[in-house]
């Protein structure tokens, strides 16, 4: 599997929603910063959308968030209606790269069957500590015949949570399809919502366990002044007087910048899972 390390020279960035519902001032946002700062470097933009979670994805809303982000005026060089040396664009399609990064982890022993309920592991604390881990070849065999285990990853001794990689109905997480997506896809540049903090260093060490570079990740802060700006429309400027020299046009990120806060009057999230 390709991990992209040929793309470091070049800046990539990306947006990469999920087709659960429509799109929202949050999520209008990131992708506006994300495709500003790829834009400003010269780079390359990517759009991906992220339906591996089938039961809540609809093929109608990614569409719709296609239509929504032209809107807006944004561009894209790689994705899912434009193709590009990456594809494929839409998640559900790239099961077979996301079962060879399962198979890379088993070869390296970084996976174990987990048989705990979900009240187990809530019972366990905010951090499940590998109670499965341990468990010997008997216990799992026993365990087995009760319910189909999740898998999780146990990427070094002093980790604080053994996180899940693939569900017991045999989806794959999204911290696994994000870092096999973005490290395929040779993203240097990740531009996400505070909500991600906590997500962040999980992904980290399974770029680690991958051999891949991780991208620079960006999360911008947004104050309350700010949520309260983006909350309302932005005013119509008054009319310029009359001038013997016609005005410069406005440069096309300003036009984008005038048309995101027109989206909606709903409060701003700044909260984006990406």
């Amino acid at each position: 599997m390709n991990w992209g390390s040929d793309q470091r020279d070049v800046k990539r960035g990306r947006f990469a929603p999920t087709p659960s519902g429509q799109l929202h001032l949050g999520n209008a946002w990131v992708a506006l910063l994300s495709w500003l700062q790829i834009r400003q470097a010269g780079g390359q933009f990517v759009l991906r959308i992220e339906d591996v979670d089938r039961h809540r994805s609809r093929p109608e809303f990614a569409g719709q968030i296609l239509a929504d982000l032209r809107w807006l005026g944004l561009d894209w060089d790689e994705g899912p209606d434009v193709g590009g040396p990456h594809g494929s664009y839409t998640q559900s399609e790239r099961d077979q790269l996301y079962a060879e990064a399962l198979q890379h982890l088993e070869r390296e022993s970084r996976l174990y069957p987990c048989y705990c309920s979900r009240a187990e592991v809530k019972a366990a604390g905010p951090a499940y500590r590998g109670a499965c881990r341990q468990l010997s070849a008997e216990e799992r065999e026993r365990k087995a015949g009760g319910k189909a285990p999740a898998l999780r990853v146990a990427l070094a001794e002093e980790a604080a949570e053994d996180f899940v990689v693939q569900r017991a109905d045999g989806m794959v997480s999204y911290q696994l399809a994000v870092v096999v997506d973005d490290a395929a896809m040779g993203i240097t540049d990740v531009l996400r919502g505070e909500d991600l903090l906590d997500a962040t260093p999980k992904q980290v060490r399974l770029y680690e366990a991958f051999g891949a570079v991780p991208p620079v990740f960006i999360t911008p802060r947004c104050s309350s002044t700010q949520k309260a700006a983006n909350s309302r429309k932005a005013p119509v400027p008054s009319p310029s007087p009359p001038s013997a020299t016609k005005a410069p046009a406005p440069s096309r990120s300003s036009a984008i910048l005038r048309r995101s806060a027109d989206i909606t009057t709903a409060p701003s999230r700044c909260r984006q899972r990406n």
